[in-house]
């Protein structure tokens, strides 16, 4: 469900010209989790706001869509016996053989079905199918029975499919913190704090660091956080990450291309008179709204809406549709990323289907243009580096990752609120709601029960430039509506253009 603010110089009519919605990340899906989507592209409208009324603070039911469409299919009775990973990471193989290389990734504790296949090469101990796809080495991560496993047990929890996020996660707040290969003893506790390195026991966190939150543990007294890696950190020195209300929007006949997307806080909006541009209250952040042209008064270029209001053009981003590059197949998926203007757009072909803003990488860390392909697709997986500037990052578990171009990546970000301008180390910064909508719209898909795919999928269309389709208007200011709440839209006509397996994972070193 869409909402508006309340403040009376802000335009509050529906019906494509203008957009607001606000809603809190902390929301959970309220629908469990089912199989994985089907390749064909959904309707524009599958999981768009229902019409019927609702609370201003509810989100779009696309944001609550389940990460996966159908219930699993009944099995043919030749997957009898029941795959553990034991591994963080444990490899599955697209062939049985010393030479195959790495299929996919599951997380330790997962329980797949699987068949006995054959006893080696590459394997000391058997391969075996799995219902879904792939090899898995009884001697390489797995361990096979004939009955269904009960879980590792010293296993983090599973991700939460049915939240916008799927671990928990806290920012590190101290540099005095150690991340822990174990929980340690006072003894090595004092060591540490008296400035005595022990590589394999401990690493001091000295620089911006993210952590999951798998859970915590009181040991010879002190409270430790656990990460979904099974390492440990001093929990009085974890915080609270960043979170944003931002999220795109489903296309449809109603909302269309070109929108306007609002940036900064406190965004001033303007009302155009003949004394020039009136100060008529804010446009709060991530308010979007249908463009319907550009007004120059002084030095303030602005955009105005189809009820009179007059937004300054530096704290927008506008997001339109082009033409399908003539590398992406007719009937393909693709996404456009804008870098110049910081948006993205998912297509169908040649139909939009989906915008947002988005945050590409920094100067020195430039995004790279061209069109590539979908190559790796993780649930989640840990980015670091070292900038000279800022210094280290490490982020545990950035969520629905996709690779399509060596270490670059589409992923979502749930370490700051800064979407709409540069500022990333090369990946695509996408908010946790849109990031999770195109992680289970784009291919290939990664089947329940996985952490990570290898396959080649979804295109991305990375280019700079291009002048949004918005017409300059240069009207008579008294010709131009005073009264945002009644007003019709003066300026029309303005029509828009059409563990084992790092050798394989990607090294993630941008974000």
């Amino acid at each position: 469900m869409t909402r508006f603010p309340s403040t009376a110089s802000w335009p509050r009519l529906l019906g494509g010209a203008v957009l607001f919605a606000l809603f809190s990340t902390a929301l959970a899906v309220a629908q469990g989790p089912v199989e994985a989507p089907t390749p064909e592209a959904p309707e524009a409208s599958d999981g768009a706001p229902e019409s019927s009324p609702a609370a201003d603070d509810d989100p779009p039911m696309w944001v609550t869509a389940p990460l996966y469409d159908v219930a699993p299919s009944s099995h043919d009775g030749a997957f009898e016996q029941w795959a553990l990973a034991r591994y963080h990471n444990t490899p599955v193989f697209v062939a049985m053989g010393p030479e195959a290389w790495g299929l996919g990734i599951v997380r330790r504790g997962s329980v797949l079905r699987a068949r006995l296949r054959s006893q080696g090469p590459g394997c000391d101990g058997h391969w075996f199918e799995l219902e879904q796809g792939g090899y898995v080495c009884s001697t390489r991560g797995f361990r096979v029975r004939t009955q269904q496993q009960a879980r590792v047990g010293d296993e983090a929890e599973p991700p939460n499919f049915e939240a916008l996020l799927p671990y928990r996660y806290g920012r590190v707040v101290s540099q005095d913190a150690f991340r822990y290969e174990d929980l340690p003893t006072q003894a090595q506790r004092d060591r540490l704090a008296a400035g005595v390195s022990m590589p394999g026991v401990a690493e001091k966190l000295v620089g911006d660091y993210f952590v999951t939150i798998d859970g915590e543990v009181e040991h010879e007294g002190h409270n430790y956080v656990r990460t979904v890696a099974g390492r440990y950190v001093d929990a009085e020195y974890i915080g609270d990450h960043a979170r944003t209300e931002l999220h795109g929007e489903l296309l449809d006949d109603d909302v269309t291309l070109p929108l306007a997307f609002v940036i900064d806080d406190e965004t001033p909006s303007y009302r155009v008179s003949p004394e020039g541009l009136v100060a008529e209250g804010t446009a709060p952040k991530y308010t979007r709204f249908r463009p319907t042209g550009l007004v120059t008064r002084g030095e303030v270029t602005c955009v105005l809406t189809a009820e009179g209001a007059c937004i300054p053009r530096d704290s927008l981003r506008v997001v339109w549709a082009i033409d399908r590059p003539s590398g992406v197949p007719a009937g393909e998926r693709w996404v456009h990323v804008n870098l110049s203007e910081q948006t993205l757009v998912a297509y169908h072909g040649d139909r939009p289907l989906f915008a947002t803003i988005i945050t590409s990488g920094k100067e020195g860390y430039d995004t790279p243009e061209g069109t590539y392909r979908i190559q790796h697709k993780y649930l989640s997986i840990r980015m670091s580096g070292d900038d000279p500037v800022e210094g280290v990052y490490d982020v545990d578990e950035v969520p629905w990752t996709m690779y399509y171009h060596r270490g670059y990546a589409l992923h979502g970000a749930y370490w700051h609120d800064g979407f709409g301008r540069v500022r990333s180390h090369g990946c695509t910064n996408i908010a946790p709601a849109d990031a999770r909508w195109l992680y289970r719209w784009t291919t290939p898909h990664v089947p329940r029960g996985w952490h990570g795919r290898r396959e080649e999928g979804t295109w991305v269309h990375n280019t700079t430039g291009g002048t949004a389709p918005l017409g300059v208007i240069d009207v008579a200011p008294d010709l131009l509506p005073e009264d945002p709440d009644t007003a019709t839209a003066s300026a029309s006509g303005i029509s828009p253009t059409a563990d084992e397996a790092s050798d394989w994972i990607p090294t993630p070193s941008a974000r």
